[in-house]
């Protein structure tokens, strides 16, 4: 922020004064100067209050800003015309008073203006919503520009001893390191993410780990003592229990095809004995038939004699 100009109405020692900033040309460094009590501290005052409604120190109250000088009917009002990035604004302040023969006190007054092409636009004129549109344009309160843009009479003194916390908010917010912040709190977040979908890993392959085979291997039952966080232990075991799988599916896989090929003998077996059942049922009938032929064969000589006879 650059201040361009301010005006001063029944503000401290002043009743109608006006200061151009611009007369300091593009100087970076400039001093103002003046006896004590001369009104120097009251210019600061008088720039926080047209920005934050406070003086410039914590410790001095409204009130206290009021000329002495000024009469009872006349508000105290500051004019202040400064300059941010590229924009140019102006705002106009007016303390509350007890106006002269009233009972009730005139109430404050803010308007909030910015340059646009040919002249002052107003953007503001509610005191509480001017007050958090120029602390949203500034970035800071009024504590914190007292500390890091004013810092009279001893502020800095008491910036350096105030608690770290309160340093940290004033350079967090000068340096907008409120990026890095977000950054950090991202990557916080991604590592506990990280961590707990490990822990969730390490949870499964606890599970799968002790439902894993030993197939009653008293080598393979010593490695299963293996705790599963040692996961580099675990991937120099795990292919010994793969090796003694795949050699105990091989046998049982020969054992398989021996106990096939006995199954198919047996079938063959039953099937030639069925055959020879079939057939000692058939030779028993062809005996039972042959009996009877032979029981019959008196009756058929005595007709085979008959029979010549009548021939």
């Amino acid at each position: 922020m650059r201040p361009i100009s301010i005006t001063l109405t029944n503000f401290g020692p002043f009743l109608n004064e006006y200061i151009d900033f611009r007369n300091v040309h593009e100087n970076q460094l400039f001093l103002i100067s003046g006896k004590t009590g001369s009104g120097k501290t009251m210019i600061f005052d008088a720039i926080v209050y047209a920005l934050f409604g406070e003086a410039s120190t914590k410790g001095r109250k409204e009130l206290d800003l009021r000329s002495h000088f000024a009469d009872g009917k006349s508000p105290m009002t500051v004019v202040f015309e400064f300059k941010l990035g590229d924009s140019y604004f102006k705002v106009e302040r007016q303390g509350a008073f007890y106006k002269e023969g009233n009972v009730s006190k005139t109430n404050g007054q803010l308007d909030i203006f910015q340059y646009i092409e040919d002249g002052y636009e107003l953007r503001e004129s509610k005191i509480t919503a001017g007050n958090q549109m120029l602390k949203d344009l500034l970035g800071v309160d009024a504590e914190q520009f007292r500390q890091l843009f004013i810092l009279p009479q001893g502020e800095f003194k008491r910036f350096l001893l105030s608690k770290s916390i309160e340093k940290q908010e004033i350079l967090r917010t000068l340096f907008d390191s409120q990026r890095f912040e977000m950054i950090q709190k991202q990557l916080t977040d991604d590592v506990k993410e990280s961590r707990d979908q490990i822990e969730r890993n390490f949870d499964q392959l606890e599970n799968y780990w002790h439902d894993i085979e030993t197939f009653n291997d008293a080598s393979l039952q010593e490695h299963k003592a293996t705790p599963v966080r040692q996961t580099e232990q675990l991937l120099k075991v795990i292919p010994e229990f793969e090796r003694t799988g795949n050699q105990l599916l091989e046998q049982l896989t020969k054992q398989q095809q021996s106990q096939q090929q006995q199954l198919e003998s047996i079938q063959q077996q039953l099937e030639h004995n069925k055959q020879l059942q079939d057939n000692f049922h058939k030779l028993q009938q062809n005996q039972a038939e042959l009996a009877k032929l032979n029981e019959r064969e008196p009756g058929i000589e005595d007709l085979k004699q008959t029979l010549t006879k009548l021939n």
